[in-house]
């Protein structure tokens, strides 16, 4: 099992090995959720085809469902702002191919990626703000998981974002860990509106939302069909 975190003040990502990777993991009993909002994006490999759901009011933050079933996203020991990242994972007998689940420092929101019984999930969800910042400019730091679905291939980034809450401006940049990642950077720009946040960039699209007082946080996810690959985002104010 690998955790990565992002400093506040732009520290690298950091990657720490787990002497013992467990075959089948507890899953702690997942809090009830309050007006938890989710939004999904999957990607079917067999039918090679996108699909994605909504929640304005999902039954927790510690689980996903997709297609009716609740799936387990945190494992005993996990922190806000770090990412765990594990293949082959059994958790509290759910079994995932790929698993990458991160709480955003601010504990306002879950967003990670899944790979589970043959199709490749990217999601966002927690607490939306309900105190939007209409002046003002925030900064953002947090980590991206980055999907390839034609071959299956994870990697990580590291996200730095600049919200404009008067011009309602985003802009995303997502970068490189270090040289030896194969982590490809990208930008993205979005149109604010409300506690939302949407945008199209070559052909990529990017979803995602503040969460928690006063914007505290952000996550999201973004995809470009044509070229077949997905990701999600999370990071908190500096």
């Amino acid at each position: 099992m690998l955790l990565a975190g992002c400093g506040g003040g732009g520290d690298d990502i950091k990657f720490t090995p787990d002497p013992k990777p467990a075959p089948n993991l507890p899953s702690p009993n997942p809090q009830p959720g309050k007006n938890v909002y989710r939004h999904v994006s999957s990607y079917n490999v067999n039918q090679r085809a996108f699909g994605g759901s909504t929640s304005n009011n999902a039954a927790s933050m510690d689980t996903l469902n997709f297609n009716g079933v609740e799936l387990p996203l945190i494992i005993e020991g996990m922190k806000p702002g770090r990412l765990a990242n594990v293949d082959n994972l059994t958790l509290g007998g759910t079994s995932y191919k790929k698993f990458v689940s991160g709480l955003t420092r601010g504990s306002n929101a879950r967003y990670g990626a899944l790979t589970y019984q043959g199709n490749n999930i990217v999601f966002h969800q927690g607490h939306l703000t309900t105190n939007m910042p209409t002046q003002g400019t925030a900064e953002y730091v947090g980590d991206v998981v980055h999907v390839n679905n034609a071959n299956n291939e994870y990697s990580n980034g590291i996200l730095f974002a600049h919200a404009n809450f008067a011009d309602k401006k985003l802009k995303l940049d997502f970068t490189k860990p270090g040289e030896q990642s194969n982590f490809v950077p990208r930008s993205l720009d979005a149109a604010i509106d409300g506690n939302k946040f949407t945008g199209k960039t070559n052909e990529t699209t990017v979803n995602g939302a503040f969460y928690g007082d006063n914007a505290k946080d952000i996550a999201g996810h973004y995809a470009n069909p044509t070229e077949n690959f997905q990701g999600a985002f999370g990071g908190s104010q500096r």
